[in-house]
């Protein structure tokens, strides 16, 4: 974007007080990108970066889109934008839901996707070339469906010769004051001086010189860091959980650094396949989109109500974009692991050669209705020699925490952690 064209966009967008009382918050995605990630889908309005007719560099436009508790994704609108449009464009989006977007309507139904909905596509098409004055060039061609899932952890070239961004692990964004300072500083003292976040929740230092690499590692592990990432951590993102958001049923990164400890032990791989855990129906994690979608709900266990998760499969990376399909409801968290490891290891059994994780539970939920019948009741394995637990179908070959073999697990009660 050149300079002209970013001052344009700052004055229509920064202190703009005309679209300060917007009917509802309004997403906006930007993809540079051919083949998008999934959470792309599933914006108010994304921009997704493509070849037009004349092999031109500009954008497709999706509309609409929206996780929560009414998920959708972004309906296509067949018009080819030029770089040098979309300011204008993105603004008369905007001015059209200003006017038309509904305030009387409940706090969940006044979003962008619901005035797509009442005026309908080609209308929406309409009326945003009516306020641009101009029509837009006509593209049907749909976006081709994301290809693998983004992931900002380790190494990346730059353009600029000789320079490297790095991406830091920071399992589930949780960081202390601490490492957060030690980030600013190796920031300045080996990179540009700046700080840039990623959708995985991790953190990117960019302008890296080449001779720096070994260093930086070093000073990343002084404050506990690195650019390197498991399978586990890598794949896995939270939301602020009930903790610090007062709209969330259930605490989300605590129980999911222990379901990650839990599948260390079990020796899960995922490999790709990544994990999004939203605290409830607001889906601030994107679980939608996720190969495998926990939703945070409240169940009762006898006289207990306590915290548990809603599971979503096939969200990710498929034959096609997709939302995920429940596949069970209510799965404590102390039920997160086996149910998981279960999911997992029955794709790496099943799949078809070269088929994604998603696109098999798409298949494999659609061919057997049955797939997500709830499960037997599940017995707790308990080590004597550590008092360590498993819920499992049968004890493991030897005890995660202290080694014991597996004649030292006997089964200590027998609880039904399905629903």
């Amino acid at each position: 974007m050149n300079q002209s064209i970013h001052v344009k966009r700052r004055a229509l967008f920064l202190d703009n007080r005309r679209l300060a009382d917007l009917p509802r918050k309004f997403n906006i995605a930007f993809s540079g990108v051919a083949h998008t990630a999934p959470h792309d889908w599933t914006q108010d309005l994304a921009w997704l970066a493509a070849r037009g007719p004349d092999s031109t560099i500009g954008y497709r436009l999706l509309i609409g889109g929206m996780q929560g508790q009414s998920p959708r994704l972004g309906i296509h609108l067949p018009v080819f934008v030029r770089p040098e449009q979309v300011v204008e464009v993105t603004l008369r989006i905007l001015e059209l839901f200003h006017n038309r977007g509904s305030r009387q309507t409940r706090r969940n139904q006044v979003r962008f996707r619901y005035l797509v909905d009442a005026l309908g596509p080609d209308e929406v098409l309409c009326e945003i070339e009516r306020r641009l004055g101009y029509h837009l060039e006509r593209w049907e061609e749909p976006p081709p469906p994301p290809e693998k899932a983004e992931s900002f952890v380790g190494w990346f070239r730059q353009r600029q010769p000789d320079r490297w961004a790095v991406g830091v692990a920071t399992p589930m964004g949780r960081m202390s004051w601490r490492q957060l300072e030690g980030i600013a500083l190796i920031a300045r003292k080996f990179g540009e001086g700046t700080i840039r976040t990623a959708t995985d929740q991790n953190l990117l230092l960019t302008g890296i010189a080449e001779e720096n690499k070994d260093l930086l590692g070093a000073e990343l592990a002084r404050y506990g860091l690195s650019f390197e990432a498991d399978s586990l951590t890598r794949q896995t993102v939270a939301c602020t959980g009930k903790q610090f958001c007062s709209l969330a049923l259930t605490e989300t990164k605590g129980s999911l650094f222990q379901l990650l400890e839990d599948l260390r032990r079990r020796r899960v791989e995922l490999y790709g396949i990544r994990i999004a855990v939203s605290g409830c129906a607001n889906a601030c994690a994107q679980h939608h989109t996720a190969d495998i979608g926990l939703k945070g709900v409240r169940v009762r266990k006898g006289l207990r109500v306590v915290d548990a998760f809603d599971i979503y499969l096939g969200g990710g990376i498929g034959e096609s974009v997709r939302l995920g399909m429940l596949y069970r409801r209510g799965v404590t968290v102390g039920a997160l692991a086996v149910t998981i490891d279960r999911i997992v290891r029955e794709f790496y059994e099943k799949r078809l050669e070269a088929e994604s994780f998603s696109a098999f539970w798409q298949r494999r939920l659609a061919d057997d209705p049955t797939a997500n019948a709830a499960a037997a009741e599940a017995p707790v394995w308990h080590c004597a020699g550590c008092d360590y637990e498993q819920i499992d179908d049968s004890p493991p070959s030897f005890c995660p925490r202290c080694a014991a073999v597996k004649r030292q697990f006997s089964i200590k009660k027998l609880t039904v952690e399905f629903t």
